[in-house]
C-alpha cells in the first residue's frame, strides 16, 4: 500500500499493524527499515505519539542483540520527545525477555505471558511443550487445557482415587534449577497459606524427574475467559456485581494475609461445581473461584531480592507494573486488573482497547482506559466503582480488594459508597438518589404541615378561651382555619402518610403541595393580604404569624424537592422491571406447549 492508497478518512489504529509487519518483513530481508522510511510508506501513522512509539520500538527490537544497546541511544538522541516512553518500553522488553526460558534465542515475540489480544493467546496454544507427556507418578495426563509463558497446565486423573485434577507445570528459567525450584515451592506455599472457598485448592506440590508440578482441583465448568468468549458484550449489572463480590472477597482474603496474586485475569477465574447446590443453573455456568498464584507474592518479602519478572498480562496490568519497580509492589494492582475484569464485563469491551500492545502498553501508562458513555445504564455508583479500582495512582484507588469488596456490598445494598472523592454537587445528586430521601421527605411533609395545622387549632382555642383588650372573631378565626386545613395541609398529611405506608408515587403530590404551599405564602407575604381575616390592620402580628408559617413552609419544602431525583430513579426501575414482566410474558405465551 503507497502513500496514495491510503483512504482519507482512515486512522493510526487501522494502519499501525501493517506498518509493524512490513517494517518486520523488510527486517527479515537485510533491507533498510527506519523510523522515518516507515511512517513515509504509512503517512497516517505521523504525528501520533502512540503510532510513532510502536514503530520506534519495533525497530529497535529489530536491531540485533549486540547492537541494541547503541541502537537506543541512538534513538534516544535523534528522538528526544520520544525519549521518556522508549526507554519505558524498552525496559519492559528486557523485563519480559528475563522470565523467558532456554528458547530465548527464537523469541517472536508471541511466546511471553504478555497477551494483548486473542491473536496471542492462539499462537500460544499452538506450542505445545510438553507433547510426549502422559504420566507424571500416579495422574495420568489427558490433555493440555491451558499454557502460558511461565506454565502449562494439564487435565489429569489421579488414578488411586479416580478423581479428575489440574496438573501446572512451570517452565524452568534462565536462573537455574535450584532458584527455578524455590520459585515454585515458594508459589505453593503462599497459595496453601490462603484457605478461602472462593480460591482453588491446592492439593499437591512436588518434582518427578526434570518437572515441577503443582495439582489443584480442576475446574470442571470452564473458566471466565472462555465464558466471555462465548457470551461477548455488556453483562447485566446484578450479576456481574454478584461475581465480583465474590471474586474481590476471595482475593481480599489473601490480602488480609499479606499475599497478593499480581496475575488476576479472566482465565484465572475458574467456575467449579457448588457443593452445596450442585445443580445449580445460575447466569454464570458455576460457583467462582480464583486460580494461578503464579505471580504471587508476600508483601514482606524483601522485594529488592525477588526477581523481575513483577507483571502479569498486559491486558490487565496497572500502570506501576509497567513502570516495572519492584518498590511499587501492593495489593492495589490486584484492584486495578479486578477494575479491568469489572469494566469488560459491563461493557463488553477492554477498557484500554488497543491493536497494539505498545499502544495499549502506553494508554494504561497514562490511565487513559475509555470511560462510561454519556447517558450508560449503567449505575453511577458502580460506575465510580470501576474508575476507583481503574485510577492510574494507586492511592487513589481501594487499598485492597476487601475494600473494593465492601463497596460492592454496599451497591448490593443500596448504600453510599466510598468511591474516589468526588465534587460536591456529585455527592449531593447522589445523596438525593437514595430511595430513603423519599421516606424521610414524606416524614418532613407531615412533621411541617401538623405543626402548622395544630398551630391553626391552638390560635382558635386561646382566642375561644380567653379575653383580649382588641376585638376577635372567633368563628372568622376558625373559618379561615379550616379553609386552610383542608387545602394545602390536610391533604399534605394524608398523602405523607400513605408514601410511609409504600405509596411512594404520591410522594410526586408532596412535591406539589409543598411548591403551591411556599408559593401561597411568600405571595401572601408580598402582597400584604392574608386569608386569616384577624391580621387585617395588625401588621405586626401579620409579619410575625407568616414569617413563622413562610419558614416552615420552606424547611418542609427542601425535602420534597430533594426526593426528585429519588423518585425519577424509582421511575426508572420499575419501568424496566415492568419491560422484563411482558417479556416474560411474551415469552411463556409463544412458547410451544
Amino acid at each position: 500500500m503507497g502513500p496514495s492508497e491510503i483512504p482519507s478518512g482512515a486512522t493510526p489504529d487501522a494502519f499501525l499493524d501493517q506498518a509493524l509487519a512490513f517494517q518486520a518483513d523488510r527486517a527479515s530481508r537485510g533491507l533498510p527499515h527506519e523510523f522515518d522510511m516507515v511512517l513515509d510508506r504509512f503517512p497516517v501513522l505521523r504525528g501520533n505519539a502512540d503510532a510513532e512509539l510502536a514503530v520506534l520500538y519495533n525497530h529497535y527490537r529489530l536491531t540485533p542483540s549486540d547492537d541494541q544497546a547503541a541502537k537506543q541511544r541512538q534513538l534516544v538522541e535523534q528522538f528526544p520527545h520520544h525519549a521518556e516512553a522508549l526507554n519505558r518500553q524498552i525496559s519492559f522488553g528486557q523485563i519480559v525477555d528475563s522470565c523467558l526460558g532456554d528458547e530465548q534465542a527464537s523469541w517472536t515475540g508471541a511466546d511471553t505471558i504478555v497477551e494483548s489480544d486473542a491473536g496471542h493467546a492462539r499462537q500460544r496454544q499452538l506450542s505445545t511443550p510438553l507433547k510426549s507427556l502422559d504420566q507424571i507418578g500416579r495422574f495420568q495426563i489427558e490433555r493440555l487445557i491451558g499454557h502460558g509463558g511461565m506454565s502449562s497446565v494439564y487435565l489429569a486423573l489421579d488414578t488411586v482415587i479416580d478423581r479428575e485434577v489440574a496438573i501446572k507445570i512451570p517452565r524452568p528459567r534462565k536462573n537455574g534449577v535450584q532458584a527455578f525450584d524455590e520459585r515454585c515451592f515458594q508459589e505453593a506455599k503462599i497459595a496453601a497459606k490462603c484457605e478461602h472457598p472462593g480460591l482453588v485448592d491446592i492439593l499437591e506440590v512436588g518434582r518427578w524427574q526434570e518437572y515441577f508440578f503443582l495439582v489443584t482441583r480442576f475446574a470442571n465448568r470452564g473458566d471466565l475467559a472462555t465464558w466471555m468468549q462465548e457470551h461477548p458484550g455488556p453483562q447485566p449489572v446484578a450479576h456481574v456485581v454478584e461475581l465480583m463480590h465474590a471474586v474481590a472477597e476471595a482475593v481480599g482474603h489473601c490480602h488480609s494475609l499479606g499475599v497478593m496474586h499480581l496475575d488476576l485475569k479472566p482465565a484465572n477465574l475458574l467456575f467449579t461445581t457448588d457443593e452445596h447446590d450442585p445443580s445449580s443453573s445460575g447466569f454464570f455456568p458455576g460457583k467462582i473461584q480464583v486460580a494461578d498464584f503464579g505471580l504471587a507474592r508476600l508483601l514482606d518479602l524483601d522485594v529488592s531480592q525477588t526477581s523481575t519478572n513483577l507483571f502479569g498480562t498486559l491486558l490487565y496490568m496497572s500502570p506501576e507494573q509497567i513502570d516495572g519497580g519492584r518498590n511499587q509492589l501492593s495489593p492495589t494492582i490486584d484492584v486495578f486488573a479486578l477494575g479491568v475484569i469489572l469494566y469488560q464485563l459491563l461493557t463488553g469491551r477492554h477498557p484500554f482497547e488497543s491493536t497494539s500492545t505498545i499502544v495499549l502498553m502506553q494508554r494504561i501508562h497514562r490511565g487513559e482506559h475509555r470511560g462510561f458513555e454519556k447517558g450508560s445504564d449503567i449505575p453511577l455508583d458502580l460506575q465510580t466503582i470501576c474508575k476507583t479500582c481503574l485510577a492510574i495512582e494507586p492511592e487513589s484507588r481501594y487499598r485492597d480488594a476487601r475494600e473494593l469488596a465492601a463497596d460492592l456490598k454496599r451497591f448490593q445494598n443500596r448504600e453510599p459508597i466510598a468511591g474516589l472523592p468526588e465534587p460536591i454537587y456529585k455527592k449531593v445528586r447522589r445523596w438525593c438518589r437514595q430511595e430513603v430521601r423519599i421516606e424521610q421527605a414524606a416524614m418532613i411533609s407531615a412533621f411541617g404541615h401538623g405543626s402548622i395545622i395544630i398551630g391553626f387549632i391552638a390560635a382558635v382555642a386561646i382566642f375561644a378561651c380567653f379575653e383580649f383588650s382588641f376585638p376577635v372573631s372567633v368563628p372568622e378565626i376558625a373559618i379561615d382555619s379550616l379553609k386552610l386545613t383542608l387545602f394545602p395541609h390536610l391533604p399534605a398529611m394524608l398523602i405523607s402518610a400513605a408514601v410511609l405506608r409504600g405509596r411512594w408515587t404520591w410522594q410526586w403530590a408532596n412535591v406539589l403541595i409543598g411548591l403551591c404551599t411556599f408559593g401561597m405564602v411568600l405571595i401572601t407575604f408580598i402582597s400584604g393580604e392574608s386569608p386569616v381575616r384577624r391580621y387585617a390592620g395588625e401588621p405586626f402580628a401579620f409579619v410575625t404569624a407568616h414569617l413563622l408559617v413562610l419558614g416552615i413552609a420552606f424547611v418542609t419544602l427542601l425535602p420534597q424537592l430533594a426526593s426528585i431525583p429519588a423518585l425519577i430513579q424509582l421511575r426508572k426501575r420499575e419501568a424496566a422491571n415492568g419491560e422484563a414482566v411482558n417479556r416474560s410474558v411474551s415469552d411463556s405465551d409463544t412458547a410451544p406447549a
